[in-house]
């Protein structure tokens, strides 16, 4: 979730999106693939743990969850 607030910031100050892959910029293409792999990390420790959730691993999967219309509504999960 840092990583947004760092490209905007970053597209801002300099005025340039910097370089560009498929049409739109690879910073852009890195947030994308982070988003996937935290969600993907996501579905890996929900399968391993199909027992009650408790203390640490409740908040991971809370954040995880939550994560998913936050990366939609902002386009990382669109090609």
């Amino acid at each position: 979730m840092l990583g947004l607030p760092a490209y905007v910031l970053l597209t801002l100050v300099s005025l340039n999106p910097g370089p560009m892959l498929a049409g739109q910029p690879i910073y852009w293409r890195a947030l994308q693939l982070l988003a996937i792999a935290t969600i993907t990390a996501l579905a890996v420790t929900t399968w391993r743990r199909a027992g009650p959730l408790r203390g640490r691993t409740g908040i991971l999967l809370t954040g995880g969850v939550l994560l998913i219309p936050w990366a939609a509504y902002w386009g990382l999960l669109t090609p």
